[in-house]
């Protein structure tokens, strides 16, 4: 072949590669074209689906805020707002709407709505279990929870089975004094009272009341009223040495709290000196001291005061202190009248005493002064 004939045929393949090339370049170039549409549509349906997450998020949180702050009916239809949007944009099996699925379950507990709530709680318990397995902490949380409002709709006995393994399983994930190893032993303590299973409740109460000490609650009201229940508990087992030594740490506790007239230190001495005669010691001491409080008020301001007096004058009736004990007795009268209707117990105690007194101390007079 002639150089020219050569020369020919190598441009006419140099033109065609460049045509095949620039063909190659349109067909990639048009791929590119596609790509980046396409990146461009996921991008905004990404940002499109973080904005409803951030959204049904910040839903979810404002309903718990409602709900904290007692404004129930708003609270309810802001999670059921997020609750449905959760279930179309994550399904209803995934973590987050199983928490929306609570959350409106809480705020019916507390509107007494407890049909309802339990049925909501239940399933957000059965769909954890499913979704978390038995022994993670959400499921826990979905125990006590479920456990709570059965208890509160009065179902016990279920309530029971449900809370015991509440606490079960928090006690096995958490350090003993945590603050979600307390609420699931409080329902236990309660279920367990109603249900008259007193050694469960016992149990359940000193568990508590140990939480309590351990973080630096143990002198607070909320610690002072378990006492008391465990100390009615305690009494209900026959333990009464127990259920006084109890008790007189909680009169204590009562009179730093809430001082020596108030009702509920009155009840607590009231139960303390049942329990000192039921032993055969002398309860004096414990009802003498409030019993001179009330006797310094200016005037006895209610029926619990008065019931106090009345045993501190039978005390002093029995010591043969009968000016003292008609002190007493003539300053509970005007919260013991008698009634037209029914019996009225205080008066009939009140009238008991009376006659005690006056027939003793007639008899303890010299005769001169008994006939003045």
């Amino acid at each position: 072949m002639t150089r020219e004939k050569k020369a020919r045929v190598d441009g006419r393949l140099e033109s065609q590669g460049q045509e095949e090339l620039a063909e190659q370049l349109d067909v990639a170039e048009r791929k590119l074209a596609l790509l980046e549409d396409e990146l461009a549509r996921t991008l905004r349906r990404a940002e499109a689906a973080k904005l409803l997450y951030d959204t049904l998020t910040c839903l979810n949180n404002l309903g718990a805020i409602l709900a904290d702050l007692g404004r129930r009916d708003e609270a309810e239809i802001t999670l059921r707002a997020c609750l449905e949007g959760r279930r179309r944009a994550l399904g209803a099996d995934h973590p987050l709407t199983i928490q929306t699925l609570a959350n409106v379950g809480v705020p019916l507990w507390f509107q007494r709505r407890l049909d309802e709530a339990a049925q909501l709680l239940g399933e957000a318990l059965e769909l954890r279990r499913r979704v978390s397995g038995s022994q993670h902490a959400e499921t826990a949380l979905a125990l006590a929870n479920y456990g709570g409002v059965l208890r509160a709709a009065r179902c016990d006995q279920e309530a029971l089975d449900v809370v015991r393994e509440a606490v079960a399983l928090r006690r096995a994930q958490l350090p003993s004094t945590h603050a979600e190893v307390l609420r699931p032993l409080q329902y236990l303590a309660g279920t367990c009272e109603r249900l008259g299973r007193n050694e469960g409740a016992l149990e359940a109460l000193e568990a508590i009341l140990q939480i309590l000490e351990q973080t630096g609650r143990g002198s607070t009201r909320e610690a002072l009223e378990l006492r008391e229940r465990r100390v009615l508990t305690l009494h209900k087992l026959g333990r009464t040495d127990a259920a006084c030594d109890g008790l007189q740490r909680t009169l204590e506790q009562r009179l730093q709290l809430d001082g020596p007239v108030a009702a509920d230190t009155l009840d607590t001495a009231m139960v303390l000196g049942q329990c000192m005669r039921e032993l055969g010691r002398n309860e004096a001491p414990f009802l003498e001291r409030v019993g001179q409080a009330i006797l310094a008020l200016d005037v006895v301001e209610n029926a619990t005061q008065a019931r106090v007096l009345i045993e501190v004058a039978n005390l002093r009736l029995r010591a043969g202190n009968f000016e003292l004990a008609d002190s007493c007795l003539r300053a509970a009268l005007p919260h013991c009248p008698p009634t037209d209707s029914g019996r009225n117990t205080l008066f009939e105690l009140t009238a008991g005493v009376a006659i005690e007194l006056y027939r003793s101390w007639d008899g303890a007079l010299p005769a001169e002064e008994r006939d003045a």
